[in-house]
């Protein structure tokens, strides 16, 4: 039988911006067992196009979205249909806001703000706008819907820090960067600890970070080989907190000397970060490294609506729609309409494309089959023996295979023989071991005649 099944592949990350026409990728794969191997594709109710795909191989297309980003791309030619289509759903970019507090000045490379705006740029995956604000005023209310990232870079006024840390408890990561001396009000406020100070040190030469937690979502994309070297990024100063009452606090980095380099302490459904250094160039050269900019990515990641929706799952995957406002309705592709309960939906049993609405907004995703379920070739007679699997009463099953092979048939009876001589050879051996000792004890006790 021919079975060729078609895959939706994951969007690559394009920092061109988001105006450029999205291309779909797709992996088509032949199973052994195919007899043809020419095959025809398109978007339904568009012109189709003709490949060629020997059995037993794959091949990766890029083709042009279907008219208005939506469809459903098929294939044509093989024996079994059910792999045979996919859907698309155009590119839902992830909107995120980072608010910076502090009286820097955006163009000044001495300062945290200049290397923030930088780190963060448009890309078709993340949308990323940074706003300044300065530390001294009350924010908008406006000001503080769907922040995720909130970097404190001064001291706050009492009214402002009690706004932040509303935010904070509500989801969004707070950032303490203790980028220079005289930061002890915000960080005695923020962690709600009269008693915490800072102890300003600067090392003989520079300090190294000992220690790095790559367990933890800071550092978890650094965990490779290939990524975990931070020997190159050297701290010149740095401010060692220090917290009498340190509660439920984690250290994912310690700088060489033992102190701690990064600490973390849960504030309701949010984070507080504090980092006891600046990533401007006056106090180490972080910002410069490659590190920098996944790092502050693993921070947005973090904070408020990080389960957002995305475009694309498989069949039976869970769709988390905790950053959706209730009540949340879901329309599956069969028409049917559900009322989803809970963070997770977990209902996506059926192919095709599914719209989530919640308070006048829109999200619609696609849900298409594992590849794992295209790979049709039969499992061997040694595979469903060893996975025990019954194949029907006695041996029936086994001997029509066998009759069906003749080849392994013969194999068969050849090992069976080759047993059969072993133990021939060995009775022989035995046979003449045992004579041998026969042989010996008849002489000693034969009668020698008188002369």
């Amino acid at each position: 039988d021919t079975n060729v099944g078609i895959h939706v592949l994951p969007y690559s990350e394009l920092a061109s911006g988001l105006s450029e026409q999205e291309s779909f990728r797709i992996r088509i794969t032949s199973t052994d067992s195919s007899q043809r191997e020419t095959f025809r594709y398109g978007w339904s109710g568009e012109e189709e196009n003709a490949f060629y795909l020997p059995p037993g191989q794959s091949r990766i297309l890029r083709v042009p979205s279907a008219s208005g980003g939506e469809g459903n791309l098929i294939i044509d030619g093989d024996d079994h249909t059910f792999d045979n289509e996919v859907w698309q759903v155009p590119l839902r970019a992830r909107e995120s806001r980072v608010l910076y507090l502090g009286n820097d000045s955006p163009s000044d490379p001495d300062a945290p703000l200049f290397y923030l705006q930088k780190a963060f740029q448009q890309t078709r995956r993340h949308m990323v706008t940074v706003d300044a604000h300065p530390p001294d005023r009350v924010l908008a209310d406006a000001a503080l819907e769907r922040v995720r990232l909130i970097v404190v870079g001064d001291v706050l006024d009492a009214q402002l820090a009690e706004q932040v840390e509303r935010a904070n408890a509500e989801g969004a990561t707070l950032l303490l960067l203790l980028h220079r001396n005289g930061m002890e009000p915000v960080l005695r406020s923020l962690l709600r600890d009269t008693g915490a100070t800072l102890l300003p040190d600067a090392p003989p030469d520079y300090a190294l970070l000992g220690e790095v937690d790559f367990r933890h979502p800071l550092f978890s994309g650094f965990a490779d080989p290939r990524y975990s070297n931070f020997t190159r990024i050297r701290f010149w100063n740095y401010r060692v907190p220090d917290i009498p009452d340190p509660g439920e606090m984690l250290i994912p980095a310690r700088f060489d000397d033992g102190n701690p380099a990064i600490l973390e302490l849960p504030r309701g459904t949010g984070r507080l970060v504090v980092m006891a250094f600046g990533w401007q160039r006056r106090e180490s050269n972080f910002a410069l490294s490659t590190k920098f900019v996944p790092f502050l990515y693993s921070l947005l990641d973090m904070g408020l609506k990080a389960g957002e929706i995305r475009s694309h799952y498989l069949v039976g995957q869970q769709v988390d729609i905790s950053s959706l406002q209730a009540p949340v309705t879901i329309a599956t592709p069969s028409g049917s309409t559900v009322t989803a309960e809970g963070p997770l939906f977990p209902d996506t049993r059926e192919r095709g494309i599914y719209t989530v609405e919640s308070e006048g907004e829109t999200i619609r995703f696609a849900v298409n089959l594992d590849p794992a379920e295209s790979d049709t070739t039969p499992l061997s007679e040694d595979v469903l023996l060893g996975l025990r699997i019954p194949g029907g009463e006695g041996e029936v099953p086994v001997r029509a295979s066998r009759a069906a092979n003749p080849g392994r048939l013969q194999d068969r009876e050849i090992e069976d023989g080759q047993k059969f001589w072993r133990w021939a050879v060995v009775a022989a051996l035995a046979f003449f071991f045992l004579e041998t000792i026969l042989s010996a004890w008849i002489t000693r006790y034969r009668t020698v005649p008188a002369q």
